[in-house]
């Protein structure tokens, strides 16, 4: 994008105007992180500029990241005021939900399970840092997924911990076909991760870790011993 001149302009301020112009899009899908755009400071909420723009067709919305949305992580936080969430409820279409990866907020209160149905009526396909899934894995939303993928942050420590809080809580998810975690460090901790998750999607068909070759062999050890 910086190659057609967009880094001397707010990147959301010109999205928002494309997309006015767009009425019919189907699927938005950003590739740029929060650091694509060093020149702009600060960040402008693309969903915001938007103001009350309805894109009536809209299914899929990916790859949200801090270079649009200065507040992504914030969304799920019933305690903030969130563009991008009322983004969300103009849209009950979208099927396709995906975030870039973040490490959590140090404070945040989750929207309740019939808050995030409302929002997120049509979601089948989800992804992003677990502390974005967490709560709708835990809500009714998690009967209706098809696909899930964990981004994981900066510390994969982080992701053990905040997967702790809330595994117990996961849903059973029936309809579950493709489940990824994006950074496995092959440890006994992760893999229990995943065995929670398969243990509640009985129909899974592919099953995607990012394993690093060094410790490929030990993961494969761990599996076959667990």
């Amino acid at each position: 994008m910086s190659e057609l001149g967009y880094h001397r302009k707010n990147f959301a301020i010109s999205l928002a105007s494309l997309l006015r112009e767009c009425p019919h899009i189907q699927t938005i899908d950003f590739v740029c992180g929060k650091g694509a755009f060093p020149n702009i400071d600060p960040p402008i909420s693309f969903s915001a500029e938007l103001g009350d723009t309805q894109l009536r067709s809209l299914h899929g919305f990916k790859t949200i990241g801090g270079s649009i949305e200065p507040d992504f992580s914030h969304v799920f936080d019933s305690s903030c005021r969130s563009h991008l969430r009322t983004f969300l409820l103009r849209h009950p279409t979208i099927r396709t939900l995906g975030f870039s990866r973040a490490d959590p907020p140090a404070h945040s209160i989750a929207l309740s399970s019939s808050d995030l149905e409302a929002l997120l009526p049509s979601l089948k396909h989800l992804e992003g840092p677990p502390f974005l899934c967490a709560p709708i894995l835990c809500s009714k939303i998690a009967v209706q997924l098809e696909s899930v993928v964990f981004k994981i942050g900066r510390s994969f420590m982080g992701f053990l911990n905040s997967f702790e809080d809330f595994v117990h809580s996961v849903k059973q998810m029936p309809r579950l076909k493709c489940l990824a975690i994006d950074s496995h460090f092959g440890s006994k901790e992760s893999l229990r991760i995943v065995y929670e998750i398969l243990s509640r999607a009985p129909e899974l068909e592919e099953l995607c870790l990012g394993v690093s070759f060094d410790v490929l062999v030990s993961t494969f050890c761990l599996a076959h011993s667990t």
